[in-house]
Order: structure tokens, then sequence, then C-alpha cells
């Protein structure tokens, strides 16, 4: 879950983990385009999470108003979950 969700400033993007594990987090636009790496297998430990994004794409631009999507992938002892939703971005 994503909050604020739609967002101006600053979002949260929050999960819960089952278990320690390594986990990544990626901002797409809605026509697939990679807009910026959060996290990129970074140990994590069990419980809530919350990872901020402030809006900027990989480059350190500000990205435009509209629909993004966001992928949480958490890989443990083997096994592989994905989670995703939607980002309303608003100025």
């Amino acid at each position: 879950m994503s909050y604020p969700n739609p967002f101006s400033g600053v979002c949260s993007i929050m999960f819960k983990m089952g278990s320690d594990a390594d986990v990544t987090i990626n901002i797409y636009s809605t026509s697939g385009r990679l807009i910026r790496k959060l996290l990129d297998g970074e140990a994590l430990g069990y419980g809530y999470q919350a990872v901020e994004w402030n809006g900027l794409d990989g480059d350190g631009r500000e990205i435009a108003n509209g629909i993004y999507l966001y992928k949480v992938i958490a890989r443990s002892n083997g096994e592989k979950v994905e989670k995703s939703g939607k980002i309303v971005r608003i100025k």
C-alpha cells in the first residue's frame, strides 16, 4: 500500500514482511518503463516496513503528474514473492 495516494511530495510504500528477505522495489510508468529503483536486493527484517519515495526518477528529475506502478519483490530461502500497486502523482 502507498500513502498518501495520490501524492504531491513524498509517499511511502508500506508492506509487511513474513520473514527476513532481500527486497527490491521498482517504480514503473504505465507503459512499463523503469522510472526508479528504490531498493535493490536490500536486506529487510520481519515486520512492517515503509520505504519513502520523493517523486524523483533515477536521474533525480521530478516525475510528471500521472499514474505509476510499483513492484515489491522479496527473496528469501529460495522463494520469491511479488506484490504490486498503483501510485498517483499530482502537483
